[in-house]
C-alpha cells in the first residue's frame, strides 16, 4: 500500500492537501486503505515519533516549511538523518526557502495555493 504523510500546521490546509492526494489517486482507480493511504500530522511529533519506529513508514510526505513548532526543512534534514528515503514535496507559501532545501533531495517545491496541475504533476511523479 502506498502511504502518505501530511505535516502542515494549519488544519483547513492538511485537510486540503489530503482531499487532493484522493482526488488524485481515485482518478487512477486506486482505493484509499486497499490501494493508499494518507495520514494527517498537525505538528512533526508525532509524525517523527511514528518515522523513529520506522523510517520507510512513509512513501511521499507532503511538508509545510513554516510549522508552527518547527522549520519544515529542519525537519525533512532530521529525517533523512534518520534513514527516511520518502519523497518530499515541500508545499509553502514562501518562495524563498526554495535553495535552502536542496539538501534533503525534495522531489518538488510547490507554492500556495497549490495549482491543481502542479500538485498533479508531483504526486504523480512521486
Amino acid at each position: 500500500m502506498y502511504q502518505v504523510a501530511v505535516c502542515e500546521d494549519e488544519p483547513l490546509a492538511a485537510k486540503q492537501n489530503e482531499d487532493m492526494v484522493c482526488r488524485i489517486f481515485e482518478s487512477k482507480h486506486m482505493r484509499r486503505d486497499i490501494d493508499y493511504a494518507v495520514t494527517c500530522f498537525l505538528s512533526p511529533a508525532p509524525l517523527l515519533a511514528q518515522m523513529q519506529q520506522r523510517p520507510d513508514a512513509f512513501h511521499l510526505l507532503l511538508l509545510d516549511i513554516e510549522l508552527e513548532t518547527e522549520n519544515g526543512i529542519s525537519f525533512a534534514a532530521r529525517l533523512r538523518k534518520m534513514g527516511a528515503a520518502c519523497s518530499i514535496v515541500y508545499i509553502t507559501a514562501y518562495r524563498e526557502y526554495v535553495f535552502d532545501c536542496f539538501d534533503t533531495r525534495p522531489l518538488h517545491y510547490l507554492l500556495k495555493p497549490v495549482e491543481k496541475t502542479a500538485f498533479d504533476s508531483a504526486l504523480l511523479t512521486a
